[in-house]
């Protein structure tokens, strides 16, 4: 009925509407505040069921591995491939872990990599080989220029 008024009589009108409009508001916010409130609660315990994943760098694997399970994530040992990188690792440590530290669900699969003896060996060769390629490319870009230093340009006067 206010709203007839509201048409019939302008800014009177209008005035007379607002009680009609806070009770559509109230109706409103009575029926969205608990579901609000149900996702806010959803949302804090799910935040309190997650668990610290600790950084395991450079962490022998057993170690880690029990670490990791007893604080209730499932752990993957995975063997790292040969990279230069790993030539100074010693066997059996984490060299690399998948997610990342921070905070996971419990039961997380935690992939650790690590390497072994052979992977070791397999990354210093790799690292010496690098090296005598950069020295290679090295003395092949001093050679170059030292060509390119010999050769002499016609920077005569103009006739």
């Amino acid at each position: 009925m206010a709203k007839k008024l509201g048409k019939l009589f302008g800014a009177v009108g209008n005035l007379l509407a607002i009680p009609d409009t806070i009770d559509a508001i109230k109706h409103v916010t009575d029926k969205t505040t608990p579901i609000i409130e149900k996702e806010l609660d959803r949302r804090y315990e799910h935040k309190q069921s997650l668990i610290q994943l600790d950084d395991v760098h450079n962490v022998p694997l057993d170690y880690a591995q029990t670490l990791l399970e007893s604080r209730g994530f499932t752990v993957l040992p995975i063997l790292a491939k040969a990279h230069t990188k790993y030539a100074n690792k010693r066997a059996l440590e984490v060299v690399a872990m998948q997610p990342r530290p921070g905070k996971h669900q419990p039961n997380t699969l935690v992939k650790l990599y690590f390497v072994n003896d052979e992977i070791i060996e397999q990354s210093q060769m790799l690292k010496k080989q690098t090296a005598n390629y950069l020295a290679m490319l090295q003395k092949n870009v001093n050679q170059q220029l030292d060509s390119l230093k010999k050769v002499k340009l016609p920077l005569g006067k103009k006739k």
